[in-house]
């Protein structure tokens, strides 16, 4: 067994044989039928384009694009499971669409119907060609042009470089480009050869050891079972990180040992783990796969894509730099052991794991930064990109970042119809804040919560559900509903102690007239400063029946920046652990108790008098803001108990190993009140 890559040797004898599929193209050509969840979708990319364009000379520089690449005149055999390279086709068929004479509303309509009928079309895979172009004359020199092809042929890199030789040919019709020796073909059957090398048997075992212990894909809310969407259509959304800020953001990320695409996974990371029930999962992670079989290997267009599993875990308390390099690292190991195929590697899980006819690793992020197809915008920069979407069956959210121009693009396409309304215009939107507050502020990338979305309108908006009416009570009233009715039962578990619901309602209470008897009042924040344990709940709930609301803050945060919070807080009180406080250098001015250590037990565990309304503060977060000084964001108790009423109104959480089921939650470890009246009778 070799321990060489197989070489690709040319054979323009039997170019047009049929020659067998991927092991993605034949993932692709199944997703278009129904047998799958999320299936009935063809693999596949819609753009539009506009500008100043002679269309006799870019219908010419087609033509000439189709007799250079074999594989823009390939035909598949469904049955067979083979495709084949056509010697000859007609003239390239482009529709065009005379709009001069028409006013606007129906050019409008007219664009938005020919969007409608492209951007999600599954074309049939015998038919030549797998790909189709409309141009809509706008003027008698302006034009919108309208591409659409089939993954089935194409793959990210391989339409980056049929931009570049479509604006060499439309450019200059005369162009001599190199003759290519090599095809798609001859790349396919050398690659078949792949699974004879030690290589390959590396790799198998490497992921073999590896996918019975992978976690899931993030466990976003939904709003629909996907195997129910028969036919899902995604929504696109798009943003841009101007050139000077997305060049200080790169800065940034090489000094904190990251690359481009490290970054992005790792800020993608951070925004799945805010609205996912947790922080260990796996990211579907595509990547072009072009092994070096010959010279010309990255010239030639086709389908060779795959894709690596990526698996995150979050969970611990390092900052985001240490998590993202962690991130890095592990894809990094991942793709030292890329020989075996996405495709095999998923239907593998299936088998190990079950659910073979599932999503099973539906959230994808494609990097195409540092992907270069050619030098130059297409045409020269004559056609600006107007609009974008691409889909991929047993997906329902694939986000794809890309560079050119010295700028970021970030695509976010989803099947909303799997999500509650407004999640993932809050996710897409957060994604783009924490790139922003990561350019902006260095002390972000030693924070250990970064706060992506905590507290904001819109974030709150995107997953609240169904308008409800206020509920008129205070949060530590769905507590004291649930003491009442199981007082001995559990309400804390923590590695240094558990508490019943009587326990804690009574430690509580005595926060609560330590507080009072120093000056808590409603809307004037109580600073909670702890590492994570029972204190945690016990000081929250304190605060709140003191009748102030609380202000968590992370411990692992550099003294400077929790001494600013605090000011800009105007805190004057901090509850915290004797660990912490010995030897602190933010606690000066303050009045700090130690509730580990320091509660007095003759204080009454009776509830003092309620001071405040459902529609003053809970809680307040502090985040980072756009110039490095900390912001906060303030939650009123209508609507933290408007939230908890949403979450345990919605389909179960899973369940946490050791507790009974009502006990789960998609709780991060930030201090929740409401997390101890969660149980439902």
């Amino acid at each position: 067994m070799s321990n060489d890559l197989p070489v690709l040797v040319p054979n323009q004898d039997e170019r047009f044989d049929p020659f067998p599929l991927t092991d993605t193209q034949h993932a692709y050509l199944l997703g278009r039928t129904d047998l799958f969840e999320l299936g009935n979708v063809s693999t596949h990319a819609y753009y539009e384009f506009e500008g100043e364009l002679d269309i006799p000379r870019f219908v010419a520089a087609w033509q000439r694009l189709v007799e250079r690449h074999d594989v823009l005149r390939v035909v598949i055999d469904v049955e067979r499971l083979e495709q084949r390279v056509l010697p000859e086709v007609p003239p390239v068929p482009i529709e065009v669409v005379d709009l001069r004479k028409a006013d606007e509303d129906t050019v409008r309509r007219r664009v938005e119907e020919i969007r409608a009928r492209l951007s999600h079309e599954v074309v049939p895979a015998d038919r030549w060609p797998l790909f189709t172009i409309a141009l809509c004359r706008l003027t008698d020199t302006r034009v919108r042009a309208h591409i659409s092809f089939d993954a089935l042929i194409l793959d990210y890199l391989s339409w980056k470089l049929l931009l570049a030789d479509l604006s060499r040919y439309y450019l200059d019709p005369a162009v001599p480009l190199p003759e290519l020796e090599a095809t798609f073909r001859d790349y396919v059957l050398a690659e078949t050869r792949l699974r004879d090398t030690e290589l390959y048997q590396q790799s198998e075992d490497y992921w073999v050891r590896r996918l019975p212990t992978l976690p899931p894909a993030p466990q976003l809310p939904r709003a629909q079972d996907p195997a129910t969407i028969t036919h899902p259509r995604f929504v696109g959304r798009r943003v841009r990180l101007e050139a000077s800020r997305w060049s200080r953001l790169k800065a940034r990320a090489a000094k904190a040992g990251l690359t481009p695409t490290g970054l992005a996974l790792a800020a993608f990371a951070e925004v799945l783990g805010v609205f996912s029930r947790g922080s260990h999962f796996c990211i579907n992670v595509p990547r072009m796969n072009r092994l070096p079989l010959h010279p010309q290997a990255d010239r030639i267009l086709g389908e060779f894509a795959s894709f690596t599993l990526l698996e995150v875990d979050n969970r611990g308390r390092d900052s985001f730099a240490e998590r993202a390099r962690r991130i890095q690292r592990q894809i990094w190991h991942d793709l030292t052991h890329q020989y075996v195929s996405g495709v095999r590697l998923l239907r593998e899980l299936a088998r190990v794991q079950g659910g073979a006819d599932r999503a099973l690793m539906p959230v994808v992020l494609t990097s195409t930064i540092g992907l270069r197809g050619g030098d130059k915008p297409l045409l020269g920069g004559q056609l600006e990109e107007i609009y974008t979407i691409s889909q991929t069956p047993q997906v329902f959210l694939d986000v794809q970042i890309d560079e050119h121009d010295g700028a970021l693009f970030v695509n976010w396409d989803a099947v909303d119809e799997v999500f509650p309304p407004g999640l993932m215009d809050t996710m897409f939107e957060a994604f783009h804040t924490l790139l922003q507050l990561l350019e902006a502020d260095e002390d972000s990338w030693s924070a250990v919560d970064l706060g992506t979305t905590s507290g904001t309108p819109t974030a709150r908006a995107g997953v609240s559900g169904p308008d409800q009416p206020l509920p008129g009570i205070l949060v530590q009233d769905l507590f004291l509903d649930q003491a009442r009715r199981r007082p001995a039962d559990t309400a804390v578990i923590s590695s240094g102690r558990s508490l019943s619901y009587a326990e804690l309602h009574a430690e509580a209470h005595r926060v609560a007239h330590w507080l009072r008897a120093r000056g808590a009042q409603p809307n004037h924040p109580v600073a909670i400063v702890m590492d994570k344990g029972w204190e945690q709940i016990v000081a929250a709930y304190g605060v709140l029946f003191a009748g102030a609301p609380y202000l968590p803050i992370d411990p692992t945060q550099p003294a400077p920046r929790i001494r600013r919070i605090l000011e800009r807080a105007g805190t004057a009180l901090v509850l915290t652990q004797s660990a912490l406080a010995a030897g602190s250098e933010w606690s000066h001015g303050r009045q700090l108790l130690c509730v580990d250590t320091e509660v007095d037990s003759t204080l009454s565990s009776d509830p003092p008098p309620v001071l405040q309304q459902p529609d003053d503060l809970a809680y307040v977060l502090f985040t980072s803001g756009s110039t490095g000084e900390p912001k906060g964001a303030m939650l009123k108790h209508d609507g933290m108990v408007n939230a908890s009423n949403w979450v345990r109104s919605s389909p179960p959480w899973p369940s946490i190993p050791g507790l009974p089921p009502q006990w789960s939650c998609p709780s991060r470890g930030r201090t929740a009140p409401a997390i101890a009246a969660w149980p439902d009778t």
